[in-house]
């Protein structure tokens, strides 16, 4: 049956499949290349860490905006190396154990049991340090006698804690602390790679994939998620670069109308692109799971393009109906999501046309 569970298992055969047969881009595959992303993902982590230590007044324009611009262009340095990185190791990391030689296998075990091992020490210390600041600071902050001991601890308690609400009120306590959770999920999950990434580097083994010869269908949905990741990237660059440029400075609204404008031609683009692949598949002698999936097709398909219809009519009429706008950026998401799952399908008849082929 065409259930969900056995869609999401085959999404996740064909993920394999697609990993095996494409192997790693050769430009990923080249050790300095590796060695650069590593690079890269521990010294923007580091930057951005260090903007989060330094207090500024915000009232001070110049400091802030210099420091939140750093800030971002750091994490976008930190997300984009990470990215390239998970891409560079997707073999290592994604297949199962049966698919790797021990070399690989004996690398990405010490990678990420070193990676978690360093996590876990390092999460231990700034908790323990966060308790005893926590508990310590109210008894040290009573005042003491001008001979006490302990004078040089009251002052540089009250220093500390002065230094310390500075800090959170630079970006608010609720902003500085989600920077902190974005920071210690990243070095979380990245580490690990960082490690697998230099030693692979330093071995310099290269595996090519099978590169079998790729159907059209196959061909097109690739195309279509390698536009959607060009959408995705320029836009969070674009979004995150909004807290540190004026947008009527530099003529940098005509950034985000190339962006806006892009992102326009590949929903168009995708909405050609299924409906010819619709008609296409229109052709009996194909076998009955592939017209399974055809049928799965053209549901989502056809509520994607309700959800199309639904966001113009909502712009259209807005005025005239007194209508909220906000609905038409949850279409919008829900379309995108649904075209997502339509390539997906896509592929997933790309490679069970392949398989019947060699039957």
């Amino acid at each position: 049956m065409n259930t969900m569970p056995n869609q999401l298992k085959q999404f996740r055969e064909d993920r394999l499949s697609r990993i095996l047969d494409e192997g790693t881009p050769q430009l990923l595959d080249q050790p300095l290349i590796k060695r650069s992303l590593a690079v890269v993902a521990v010294a923007s982590s580091w930057i951005t860490f260090a903007t989060l230590l330094i207090a500024t007044n915000p009232q001070v324009s110049d400091d802030f905006r210099s420091l939140t611009r750093l800030r971002i262009i750091a994490s976008a340095a930190m997300a984009v190396s990470f990215l390239l990185l998970r891409v560079s190791m997707r073999r290592v990391t994604s297949l199962p154990d049966e698919f790797l030689d021990e070399r690989e296998l004996a690398n990405r075990d010490w990678a990420f049991r070193t990676g978690y091992m360093v996590i876990r020490r390092v999460g231990l210390a700034l908790t323990l340090l966060l308790i005893g600041f926590l508990v310590f600071s109210p008894f040290i902050q009573v005042p003491r006698g001008p001979n006490s001991d302990l004078l040089w601890l009251f002052h540089f308690n009250n220093s500390l804690l002065g230094y310390v609400t500075q800090l959170v009120s630079t970006t608010g306590p609720v902003m500085y602390f989600a920077w902190v959770a974005f920071l210690l999920t990243y070095v979380a999950y990245s580490f690990p790679l960082v490690l697998l990434a230099w030693r692979e580097a330093r071995e310099g083994v290269v595996i090519k994939g099978r590169h079998p010869d790729q159907s059209n269908l196959h061909k097109l949905a690739t195309r279509y998620f390698r536009k959607l990741w060009r959408v995705v990237i320029f836009g969070a660059l674009t979004i995150a670069s909004m807290y540190s440029f004026s947008v009527f400075q530099y003529g940098y609204i005509w950034v985000i109308f190339a962006w806006v404008t892009y992102g326009v031609y590949v929903y168009f683009w995708a909405i050609y692109k299924l409906g010819s692949t619709l008609i296409a598949l229109q052709n009996p002698a194909l076998g009955a799971n592939i017209r399974l999936v055809r049928q799965s097709l053209l549901r989502a398909f056809t509520t994607s393009a309700i959800t199309g219809a639904l966001i113009v009519f909502v712009f259209a009429f807005a005025n005239q109906l007194n209508l909220n706008i906000l609905p038409a950026f949850f279409f919008g998401f829900a379309s995108v999501i649904l075209h997502i799952y339509c390539f997906a399908l896509v592929r997933r008849i790309a490679y069970m046309t392949a398989s019947e082929q060699r039957n």
